[in-house]
């Protein structure tokens, strides 16, 4: 077994070498404390109340505990979520941290990446977190909370500016001083933020340069109406929206003529017609779900991804409403895949260690690939080939209205670019078994199986 969590010495990760099983190890004092945490009413009700996944079994050594719960996977990392799954994150957060609080609990840690999301649902997942409450003290995991979800929160609220993305950067969070004059001067009318990070912000700073003796103590009433006094502040922040190309793509009149009905059925045929694992599927490109919506139709688990973040955002709070865990979308850009981070970039994996999938659907994204972003078509085919073992592609030829509309913004370097150079490149990775022109378009769609 690989142990690749080192930073807590309460207690290591602990990934099976066939990588199917997270397995967990208590250690030291806090061995004591989590048995009894385990078998607390707290435990019970954070599991009736699918705050967190199961403990599946227990097994006891002389200077450790080991156990294991569900493997979510794969994880998703904040930097890769929206607005609103960070939002639900630390509303979870916040919901674990009151409830551990009337039990005699508290977190000592409130980060994102202690939350892991099956589909719409968020799952806590860093049980060594869990530590007795001490009477009249702060909540040790308060700074923290407003660093890692609150502040990014914010200025999302009132600005386009993604902060959540910057943590492949700041991956134990933002120092509040750099970062707290991204606000508007309206966002300190705001009474939420006024009280929950404007003034807070200034309180820590004075007692960073104060002694513990005189730092004022916090009742557990106050540390409950403070939990709840931020609850509703990040239950009413709502995100600041801009127009892209990618919010309507699917309504823009120049896909007119049935070419959304057309692309539909074939794809539909064909995701019939598969005869290969149905475990998971990627859709690359995924806009508003719509084509990850049928892909669920065969496959248990769809990961779908966009460039665009209000897109992802959107379809995150449509399977929200409709209860679907069969789909998890996150936001990254193929361009750019996220990096393995942290130390010896053990800490957090790379796009290309945690995303595969049996059948990958590249549809209307390798000419934006292409132009916008200057990859070789052969250098996509690559690409795909490393995440997934099937693959339905679509090619959209340089006469088409869309192409024109990115060749307008730059020169056009593109002399080889056509259907002829985009087979070759493909073939190279995957063998072509169908190739089916979108009638009234220049639009070819392929399906391939890697190499």
């Amino acid at each position: 077994m690989l142990e690749n969590s080192f930073k807590d010495p309460m207690g290591h990760i602990i990934e099976s070498s066939d990588n199917s099983k997270i397995f967990r190890k208590v250690m030291g004092a806090y061995k004591d404390e989590f048995i009894e945490f385990y078998n607390s009413t707290l435990y019970n009700t954070l599991l009736e109340k699918k705050y967190i996944l199961h403990i599946e079994s227990i097994q006891e050594e002389q200077d450790a505990t080991i156990f294991y719960s569900e493997r979510i996977h794969p994880i998703t990392y904040p930097y890769e979520w929206t607005f609103h799954q960070l939002k639900d994150a630390a509303l979870l957060t916040l919901k674990i941290q009151k409830l551990a609080l009337t039990y005699g609990y508290s977190l000592k840690d409130a980060t994102p990446f202690n939350i892991v999301f099956k589909g719409y649902q968020p799952f806590f997942v860093d049980y060594f977190s869990f530590e007795r409450y001490k009477a009249n003290k702060p909540w040790v995991a308060f700074e923290q909370f407003m660093k890692m979800f609150y502040l990014p929160l914010a200025v999302r609220e009132y600005t386009p500016i993604n902060l959540s993305k910057d943590l492949i950067s700041h991956i134990d969070g933002f120092e509040l001083r750099d970062y707290i004059s991204m606000l508007p001067t309206k966002a300190y009318f705001n009474i939420y933020h006024l009280i929950n990070l404007i003034v807070p912000y200034k309180w820590i700073n004075k007692n960073k340069r104060t002694s513990h003796s005189e730092k004022p103590n916090f009742s557990l009433e106050k540390q409950i109406k403070l939990i709840e006094f931020l609850f509703d502040a990040i239950k009413n922040m709502r995100p600041h929206k801009q127009l892209t190309t990618w919010n309507d793509y699917y309504d823009h009149t120049i896909l007119e003529n049935n070419y959304l009905e057309a692309k539909t059925q074939l794809i539909q045929n064909w995701i019939k017609e598969y005869k290969g694992s149905t475990h998971t599927a990627i859709d690359f490109g995924t806009n508003n779900g719509y084509f990850a919506k049928l892909l669920k139709t065969k496959f248990e688990s769809v990961l779908a991804t966009d460039i665009d973040y209000d897109s992802v955002d959107a379809l995150y709070l449509s399977i929200k409403k409709e209860k679907d865990s069969s789909i998890t979308p996150f936001h990254a850009e193929l361009h750019n895949p996220t990096p393995a981070i942290g130390w010896n970039l053990l800490e957090r994996t790379s796009f290309f260690e945690r995303f595969k999938g049996n059948l990958g659907t590249a549809l209307a994204i390798t000419h934006h690939l292409r132009i916008t972003n200057n990859v070789p078509f052969e250098l996509q085919a690559k690409f795909f080939a490393s995440c997934v073992e099937h693959l339905i592609v679509e090619y959209v030829d340089k006469k088409d209205p869309k192409v024109q509309i990115l060749l307008s913004k730059k020169e056009d370097v593109y002399s080889t670019y056509s259907i002829e150079e985009f087979k070759t490149a493909f073939e190279t990775y995957f063998m072509i078994h169908e190739e089916t022109p979108i009638d009234g378009f220049d639009r070819v769609l392929f399906k391939m199986e890697r190499r």
